[in-house]
């Protein structure tokens, strides 16, 4: 895997809980994802306090050697949905996430696309960034392959690359409209390019938004095949006499080595145990069972993914 970002520990700390009222569980989840050996968090504008609470987490503790800051901008306004990827919109949330995180970014993606922007533009801006010292590493979130391969090919014609791509990637299966307009599955052929690149994805709601836990009952995921796969993971898991939360876990950090899930619990204890299901290798049995039954025809490295088909 080719990227500047530390991805040793194969996992992502997600930060969009994060709130100004709750110091003690940031503290905590903060605290466990390094201890654990992370050093990737994940931000965006978008996210309400989160990137001032990370800016506030700073000053309060200081630098921590190798830590790194993702952040992401050009998200659409919730109000009217329009696209904000001309250069004056990225660079104020550009310029307003660095004052609110207190230090450049490590890496800066653009939240959404507009396909009706040419990617010669969105590279300059991208460029632009970069020189200004808001971030040293650039990427996209929710586009789509050939828009990232174009994108991708203007950015090396100005000195840069793509440090990550952020796609939905989780064992649960969209069969609707998107929860929120804009967002892009992880299918086949983007995971091909990303594996001859080493480009990697970080996958935003690696368990599915709760969907196999219980918490979330309706919305994309409501429907009779990911009912079936929640069956198939409870019964895999009893099998083995592992919890099913902890071979979820650890089939998002098996889909492939240039996947990586961001991971997020409230709870430090919660968030201790999947960091820990992530790197336990005795879940591997228990992950092919899961795969075998759920695919017959699908190879286990790929878990799940079929020529053009989405999660």
């Amino acid at each position: 895997m080719r990227s500047s970002l530390d991805l040793s520990l194969p996992a992502v700390l997600g930060t969009a809980w994060f709130t100004a009222g709750a110091p003690g569980a940031v503290d905590a989840s903060i605290a466990t994802y390094l201890e654990a050996g992370g050093r990737v968090l994940d931000s965006a504008r978008i996210y309400g306090d989160s990137e001032a609470v990370i800016g506030g987490w700073l000053r309060a503790h200081g630098e921590v050697p190798g830590l790194q800051l993702l952040t992401k901008g050009g998200h659409p306004d919730p109000a009217d949905w329009l696209p904000r990827l001309d250069r004056g919109a990225l660079l104020h949330d550009a310029r307003t996430s660095v004052a609110k995180l207190g230090r450049p970014a490590d890496a800066y993606l653009l939240h959404r696309d507009d396909v009706g922007r040419p990617v010669a533009d969105v590279a300059d801006t991208l460029r632009t960034l970069v020189d200004e010292g808001l971030t040293s590493a650039v990427g996209v979130s929710n586009w789509s392959l050939d828009r990232t391969r174009e994108l991708r090919a203007a950015l090396q014609d100005r000195g840069l690359d793509l440090v990550a791509v952020s796609d939905y990637a989780g064992l649960a299966r969209p069969l609707s409209e998107p929860d929120f307009a804009g967002e892009e599955s992880l299918d086949a052929p983007t995971l091909g390019w990303l594996e001859e690149t080493g480009i990697p994805n970080l996958s935003w709601s690696s368990q599915s938004g709760g969907w196999f836990a219980g918490v979330h009952p309706r919305g994309q995921f409501a429907g009779a095949e990911n009912v079936r796969r929640r069956a198939v993971l409870e019964q895999v898991a009893e099998v083995a006499g592992r919890r099913p939360e902890s071979v979820l876990a650890r089939w998002t950090a098996t889909i492939s080595p240039v996947v990586v899930p961001i991971v997020a619990s409230r709870s430090p204890e919660r968030l201790a145990r999947t960091l820990a299901d992530l790197r336990d290798p005795a879940l591997d049995p228990a992950v092919a069972n899961l795969v075998a039954v759920l695919d017959p025809q699908g190879v286990a490295g790929r878990a799940l993914l079929e020529p053009g088909a989405v999660w």
